[in-house]
């Protein structure tokens, strides 16, 4: 009987599914999409549907599963996620192994993206994964003796940029958060008008936010690389030059880094819940 893995990845509206044979290889061998109603126990039921359709009724070797929000130390469920209210409390890793008698991983969205940089990604050397979307996440890969391990997720997107009132306020209650400068969400509250219509002048503003903010994960945590994927900086790849250019200049005299796009594109997610399961 061959191994089947699951790499799951829920969004606010809507959830990826992805098959593979195995922990060792980024090829996709089927997928399902799913609606994301927001209700725990009616979104439990079309995850569960969208897995069957993958592998039938044969257990998978394992499911990984990634979701934007706050987890608990356990690794149990969520704790709070502003996109999924009802998912908070909700026993989520004991559900899915009654449903399929496997094991189970739980990781946040942005550390899913760096499981997928570090398991499948060009990389020899410590780096920054940074998901830019609508909002700011991210996390970090560490090679130790040649071995990729994530630190972490460590919410880059609430460093505070500039600890002042009158700065723009973020969804954790704070203002002058990285994201509420820079997220997807929240540029049509800072400019009055969708990120797609922001002028040249206007963006210029957002990449120099958006370098300030890797200026200070820098100082938190010197890499020479940083990986930005997510669906912002796809829509602003042609910036991200410009990004590294600004960035480096507030580095001048203390180190510099590069910026590459991620190698998976929207794929990320999945690839990445897999590849958590590496990791016991």
């Amino acid at each position: 009987m061959s191994e089947k893995y699951i790499g799951i990845d829920i969004g606010g509206t809507s959830g990826r599914v992805a098959e593979f044979d195995g922990l060792d290889s980024d090829e996709i061998k089927g997928r399902e999409r799913f609606e994301v109603s927001g209700t725990y126990a009616d979104d439990l039921e079309r995850l569960g549907e969208a897995v069957r359709s993958l592998v039938g009724e044969e257990s998978p070797s394992g499911i990984g599963l990634g979701v934007a929000g706050e987890h608990a130390p356990d690794g149990s469920g969520l704790l709070h996620s502003a996109n999924l209210k009802d998912w908070g409390g909700k026993p989520l890793k004991a559900d899915l192994e009654a449903s399929f008698g496997c094991r189970i991983k739980l990781v946040n969205d942005a550390e899913a993206a760096a499981w997928a940089e570090a398991a499948f990604g060009d990389h020899s050397e410590d780096c920054w994964v940074i998901t830019w979307g609508t909002g700011v996440g991210g996390g970090i890969v560490e090679f130790h003796k040649g071995e990729p391990r994530i630190v972490g997720a460590p919410e880059p997107g609430h460093v505070i940029l500039r600890w002042d009132e009158s700065s723009p306020r973020c969804n954790c209650g704070r203002h002058g958060c990285f994201e509420a400068y820079v997220g997807g969400g929240y540029l049509q509250k800072r400019f009055g008008k969708p990120p797609a219509e922001l002028s040249d002048e206007e963006l210029g503003d957002v990449t120099d936010w958006f370098a300030r903010g890797l200026y200070d994960l820098y100082r938190a945590h010197p890499t020479a690389r940083f990986v930005l994927g997510g669906g912002v900086a796809e829509k602003q790849a042609a910036r991200l030059p410009e990004i590294e250019r600004k960035t480096n200049g507030h580095l001048e005299g203390i180190g510099a880094i590069e910026i590459v796009e991620t190698k998976h594109g929207d794929d990320a997610g999945v690839i990445g819940a897999m590849a958590s399961l590496r990791q016991d």
